[in-house]
């Protein structure tokens, strides 16, 4: 039809290289839209273009020529370009819309006796309006979802215990969302008040206006002066940038720090997005940079380090977000001190022997090698010489590997309670999550917190009736006195502190029968 009558598609003219497609979908792209013009006169079209539409996943094709035409009263039409966004078919809420709109239309008698004109001037004006209302509808729910997303991240991200893996899951739900509900809709533009132009950074957005109603992203100009026209230099220039501020910040006076902060500016990759947590395996690259020794590499899940690096790092880790949130770069400055403290510990560990490749590490002989030149209280053996440190060593020692290293952690007083967080940070709570009354100590934790009275009068009863005579404050730490239960006892001390402090983490208070049951689980069997 198109060679009968000698017509000519504009684009192919005009743009032979550009395919000039105008609708894309999942399967493709194709060409919804063309523009002929007679051989006789398409020399007079001098351009043709692409535009976007709003609210709409089409784009149409304007093209302009030159004529002769003698036009006295040149009117300029009211009726704008519109297209509809094919997408919203497939949803139920617009289909049961335009169901009942059709109804609605076959239940009146028709006015316009012209099937044609009916078609023209009601039903397709119609399913316009609907649709336009739809959208804009579908929008402010979007808007809507977005913000409810938001605020449960915040509150997440502020929650007394954070949850990272939760966390996680919920942002990258909510990025999935967006994508799948977004895809195929045209993103309306707003108008703004202001300057023309305005300067670029890369954390200010260049923006054009073109008239009163429509602005656009012109460009994104990085601080040297280079534009970045993809998404991955946006995100490589936005890392760069925060890089930068950390690697010029002073570190505190100790040697160990300094190394620290050099090995972590060689070693951390600079990743293409933000969303990317480092990883343990980096942080461990980096003291292992920092090792002035020619000690072996320890590497590994299961490599010695790990068990300390396992506490230290969890703290400051989980409340990142919070730092970030409170909008004090200051305060995330002062935070490696929580790495500069084990990379010490682990530096000393390593010139004493005690640590070593493909040996297990050794709780008694760490902690002997800490309180070595220790002459103050604050160790928990000078502070409480009066336990029998011995007989709660060797009971530990026999406990599967997660109760002992929980049992280690709560000798130490090393759990980071709230009030040994708010040591860290001025700014945490420190009262109990759970009752709200008193602070959080250790002790306050498993003996004193009026909330658990129940669970500890019954633990209090059985440790009574194996024969326990000592005080509860001696007994929690596992010194049991004399008795031919000692071993029963303490593990049913440690079951009940491991039980506690994993449910602490839910806001939640173990059962009598949990403890129960993680006690038998975890109980030796008899010497023979």
């Amino acid at each position: 039809m198109i060679e009968g009558l000698e017509l000519i598609d504009i684009w192919k003219k005009l743009k032979k290289t550009e395919p000039g497609h105008t609708f894309h979908h999942h399967g493709g792209s194709s060409r919804l839209d063309r523009i002929y013009a007679s051989k006789a006169f398409a020399d007079n079209f001098r351009s043709i273009c692409l535009q976007h539409l709003s609210i709409s996943d089409h784009q149409s094709i304007q093209s302009s020529f030159t004529c002769n035409l003698n036009i006295p009263h040149l009117a300029k039409s009211t009726v704008g370009l519109w297209k509809m966004n094919v997408l919203i078919l497939l949803e139920e809420g617009f289909q049961r819309t335009v169901i009942d709109f059709i109804e609605q239309c076959s239940s009146h008698p028709l006015r316009l006796s012209n099937v044609a004109n009916w078609w023209e001037s009601v039903l397709k004006p119609g399913i316009r309006r609907i649709a336009i209302a739809y959208c804009k509808q579908r929008a402010k729910r979007i808007r809507e979802t977005k913000l409810f997303y938001q605020s449960c991240m915040q509150e997440m991200s502020q929650a007394d215990t954070f949850d990272w893996v939760a966390f996680q899951e919920l942002r990258n739900y909510s990025k999935s969302w967006e994508e799948s509900t977004l895809k195929g809709f045209g993103v309306r533009s707003r108008c703004f008040e202001g300057e023309e132009n305005e300067d670029a950074t890369i954390f200010h957005v260049s923006r054009a206006r073109e008239n009163f109603r429509r602005c656009r992203i012109e460009k994104i100009i990085a601080p040297n002066g280079e534009c970045l026209t993809t998404k991955e230099d946006v995100s490589r220039e936005i890392v760069s940038h925060f890089t930068s501020i950390f690697k010029s910040q002073s570190s505190p006076d100790m040697l160990a720090g300094t190394g620290f902060l050099e090995g972590v500016k060689d070693c951390c990759k600079v990743y293409p997005n933000l969303t990317v947590p480092i990883s343990s395996l980096e942080i461990k690259s980096a003291l292992i940079q920092t090792k002035k020794n020619k000690s072996p590499v320890l590497t590994g899940p299961d490599s010695p380090e790990s068990s300390l690096l396992r506490f230290w790092l969890s703290f400051p880790l989980r409340n990142m977000l919070q730092l970030y949130n409170r909008n004090k770069p200051a305060a995330v400055i002062e935070r490696p001190s929580y790495l500069l403290e084990p990379l010490r510990q682990i530096k000393d560990l390593l010139r004493a022997g005690i640590l070593a490749q493909g040996k297990p590490i050794i709780h008694r002989k760490t902690y002997r090698h800490w309180i070595q030149e220790v002459s103050g209280p604050g160790k928990i053996e000078i502070l409480r010489p009066d336990l029998d440190w011995p007989s709660i060593w060797r009971e530990i020692a026999a406990l599967p590997a997660n109760v002992k290293e929980m049992m280690f952690l709560f000798n130490q007083r090393l759990l980071p309670t709230r009030t040994r967080c708010h040591r860290f940070d001025s700014l945490a709570d420190e009262n109990c999550q759970l009752c709200h009354q008193f602070p959080e100590t250790d002790e306050h934790l498993v003996i004193y917190c009026p909330l658990r009275n129940k669970v500890w009068s019954w633990l209090e009863g059985t440790v009574r009736r194996h024969g326990c005579k000592t005080p509860p404050e001696n007994f929690i730490r596992g010194d049991i006195g004399p008795t031919r239960h000692r071993r029963t006892i303490f593990t049913l001390v440690a079951a009940y502190i491991y039980a506690t402090w994993k449910e602490r983490s839910r806001n939640r208070i173990p059962t009598e029968v949990e403890v129960e049951n993680l006690w038998v689980s975890i109980l030796p069997p008899p010497q023979k």
